[in-house]
């Protein structure tokens, strides 16, 4: 299936590509969102080893592909949830939900089950500013 070949009738869903691109200044496709998503999968399922920053803009990825399936309808929603639903599935078994994080969305509230010492460390890093600032 690819996605980005279905988009033309959505404008709304080619303007926010097109917005995400510009931000970026790479090219954002629906594609390369769902790759990004299934890459942080992987990761997370054998151990996600990177830091918690590339963990979080990661998990953008998937915040962005609800916004794009948001601003759709039809054919392109249909194969967006389809691509969408066992990734998702994967993505929830491979963590557990954390209070560690703002939850911007349901995805960032969500830390991988297993993680490496980089991001372990961030986190503890967090908590302990977290704690001070409550004193």
């Amino acid at each position: 299936m690819n996605l980005d070949a279905i988009l033309k009738p959505y404008g709304a869903v080619e303007a926010l590509l097109e917005d995400w691109s510009r931000a970026a200044r790479r090219p954002v496709s629906l594609e390369g969102l769902i790759g990004q998503w299934r890459r942080l999968i992987d990761r997370a399922e054998v151990g996600y080893r990177l830091s918690l920053d590339d963990y979080l803009n990661d998990v953008e990825a998937r915040e962005m592909l609800d916004k794009a399936r948001q601003a759709s309808h039809g054919e392109l929603a249909g194969e967006l949830a389809a691509a969408l639903m066992p990734l998702d599935e994967r993505f929830v078994a491979a963590t557990e939900v954390s209070d560690a994080l703002e939850r911007v969305s349901p995805w960032s509230a969500r830390l991988p089950r297993k993680m490496g010492h980089e991001m372990r460390a961030q986190l503890r890093d967090l908590e302990r500013a977290r704690r001070r600032e409550w004193k």
